[in-house]
């Protein structure tokens, strides 16, 4: 049947008499306070697509089927050839055990043939370094499929952590920013123009659902909890149906390697430190069916002078002093000393900038006590003026050349 004959042949709005091929995109357009039930029940000889639209749907319905089996990719079981179990120790350079020593495996899935699905698979990065025991809670979760959620402080790798899971076992890692504008339609898809067309474009999470990907719902306590009750069902590990969706997209069933996880700086109960504006109190319900919570802390300091000499090529002794600073700074955070704490991610910020002006004293400013109150700069750099002494430089009398 050639598709374009039918184009001109148009169904009638009984409401304003309009003439659409889709009654469902003409109604949020331009009736909003109705729905397609109501439509039904108001009018039900009425029909609600014109052969167009039914040839139109039928024609992206077997897209979306070639597009799933050109994605298949592998069933995470100790009996699938799709995978393989391999100790924690061969994927990810460390030693987990049980209680009774034993080491544990992981799933680590085949090559996938499918271009898309190989493109969200990160990159390993020799330079994260994990926790054992965090490790060791995450894996679990993407064994048993349950979902995860990571929380703690900014800069703790809560997000790297999922990602780098995902490079080292094979996995297509969808990561999904949450603001206090997220809307629902962001999360599961919603109706569009494209080419003079309306049609239903899928939002990431139905995605990543059909295709088996890791979802990660990054700063989940930033959205609405109205707008995270649309992930209630898929915590529980049912389908996830879309309200809006033409009848064959509204049902999305979870491929058997779909994981979900997500992310934030609190774990639901509000923000008790005053330092991450914008977080919300949540619903207890929705939170109540995350499997697996994992309070995500500061790496030991041996673990984080690593990280700044690998990442930075800083020198022992400079790294020694950066993280005896942030050692004591977070302590005085935790005793309400000071109104807020250094990152990691700061950290080497402060590693970077002072390798480079060969001042660290002055690299903790630009990236760190800069962003703090009056107050608790004086504090900040007192206590760095005790670590590095009389090293630093007024950034007034730093000269730098620049080239032309």
């Amino acid at each position: 049947m050639n598709i374009e004959k039918l184009k001109s042949e148009y169904i009638t709005c009984e409401l304003c008499k309009g003439q659409f091929h889709s009654i469902s995109a003409h109604l949020k357009d331009a009736h909003p306070d109705i729905s397609v039930e109501d439509y039904k029940r108001m009018f039900p000889e009425a029909p609600l697509l014109s052969k167009y639209g039914v040839a139109k749907i039928e024609e992206y319905r077997k897209s979306l089927e070639k597009i799933e089996a050109e994605s298949k990719i592998t069933v995470v079981s100790t009996e699938s050839e799709d995978s393989v179990k391999k100790t924690v120790r061969s994927v990810f350079g460390i030693s987990v055990s049980n209680k009774k020593g034993e080491e544990i495996k992981v799933s680590v899935l085949n090559d996938s043939n499918n271009t898309k699905t190989q493109a969200l698979i990160p990159e390993v990065s020799d330079n994260y370094i994990f926790s054992p025991q965090e490790l060791k809670y995450q894996l679990m979760a993407l064994e048993m499929n349950l979902p995860c959620l990571v929380w703690g402080h900014k800069g703790t790798g809560k997000t790297e952590g999922i990602e780098q899971i995902c490079a080292r076992t094979n996995r297509a890692f969808m990561r999904v920013q949450h603001t206090a504008n997220t809307e629902e339609v962001h999360i599961v898809g919603q109706w569009i123009v494209k080419n003079k067309e309306t049609i239903y474009q899928l939002g990431a999470l139905p995605l990543a659902m059909m295709h088996g990907w890791v979802y990660v719902a990054d700063e989940y306590d930033f959205a609405t909890p109205h707008v995270l009750s649309v992930y209630q069902s898929v915590l529980e590990g049912k389908p996830l149906v879309i309200k809006d969706a033409p009848e064959e997209l509204r049902i999305i069933k979870p491929h058997k390697n779909f994981r979900f996880f997500a992310t934030g700086n609190t774990n639901g109960t509000g923000d008790e430190t005053g330092s991450y504006a914008g977080t919300l109190t949540q619903n207890s319900a929705n939170y109540d069916r995350f499997g697996i919570v994992v309070h995500k802390d500061y790496l030991p300091a041996k673990s984080e002078k690593n990280i700044l000499i690998k990442k930075t090529g800083i020198t022992k002794e400079d790294a020694n002093k950066l993280v005896d600073f942030a050692s004591k700074i977070r302590k005085a955070y935790a005793s309400g000393k000071v109104n807020d704490t250094i990152s990691p991610r700061a950290l080497i910020n402060a590693s970077q900038i002072g390798i480079c002006l060969g001042d660290f004293m002055q690299g903790l400013r630009l990236s760190f006590t800069n962003k703090l109150t009056a107050v608790d700069e004086e504090i900040a750099l007192q206590i760095a003026q005790r670590i590095f002494g009389n090293e630093s430089t007024d950034s007034s009398e730093t000269e730098i050349e620049v080239a032309g």
